[in-house]
């Protein structure tokens, strides 16, 4: 018996048919969803290198703003 079964009316899919998973043998789709998991992770990466740079600036200007709160509360 074969170990894997073409999909009927699915090009690039097959059936594994000792663990009943369906498989995508086109290398060309794979390909593009490798890729676009990248794309997708780079994207997630560069939203929390942002996140956290607003926050550093958030913390930084709440700090400037205590310094000179206490700057102007001493020259009263």
């Amino acid at each position: 018996m074969t170990r894997y079964v073409k999909v009927e009316g699915v090009p690039g899919l097959v059936r594994d048919m000792e663990s009943n998973a369906l498989l995508n043998v086109n290398a060309n789709e794979i390909e593009l969803a490798q890729k676009q998991k990248r794309i997708r992770e780079q994207s997630k990466t560069n939203y929390q290198n942002l996140e956290d740079t607003v926050n550093t600036l958030q913390k930084d200007m709440c700090e400037i703003k205590k310094a000179l709160a206490l700057l102007l509360s001493r020259s009263i």
